[in-house]
């Protein structure tokens, strides 16, 4: 396999497109399965969606960084990066929104560790959809299975495109 060296600020960007094709791919599949329930308010829908796609970036960064430093300037950089694009133009706080996504962060980090413990399949689906929807208890397979598989092929994907990059 060829290591290709790259910049942090080119693996930054990186990130940023990941996060962009991520978003532009998969988030029409991730729109249509919550179609039924009639949201009223798609923005809530499209941020939950986000945070997820942005953790399953952070997710194989911190698997891939052996120096959690050097890891950490680039992923501050990186969720620098997605506020400015994204939410700055919503006029929503840099600091609380980024209090609001370690703890979104904290509670995937924590139902992906119930998963693999307890191969309690839905974890996470169900969390999203208690984001979401509002609701505790969702029977919807076929979104609980979506939103899993969306998670996991999205890790596959990242995992498999930033196979074979060493920064430098």
């Amino acid at each position: 396999m060829n290591i290709k060296e790259i910049s942090k600020q080119d693996f930054t960007f990186l990130l940023i497109h990941i996060l962009e094709k991520s978003l532009e791919v998969n988030f029409k599949h991730f729109e249509k399965q919550f179609k039924k329930y009639r949201i009223k308010e798609n923005t809530k829908l499209y941020h939950e969606f986000v945070y997820l796609t942005l953790y399953s970036i952070v997710y194989v960064c911190e698997s891939i960084f052996e120096d959690t430093k050097e890891r950490n300037k680039i992923l501050d950089a990186f969720h620098l990066l997605v506020y400015k694009k994204i939410f700055e133009k919503e006029k929503v706080n840099f600091k609380k929104w980024f209090n609001n996504i370690a703890d979104k962060y904290e509670k995937y980090k924590k139902v992906i560790t119930r998963f693999r413990e307890s191969k309690e399949n839905f974890a996470l689906s169900d969390l999203i959809i208690k984001n979401v929807l509002n609701q505790e208890d969702n029977r919807d397979v076929l979104l609980r299975f979506l939103i899993t598989s969306l998670f996991y092929e999205n890790i596959k994907a990242i995992q498999k495109t930033l196979d074979g990059i060493k920064v430098k």
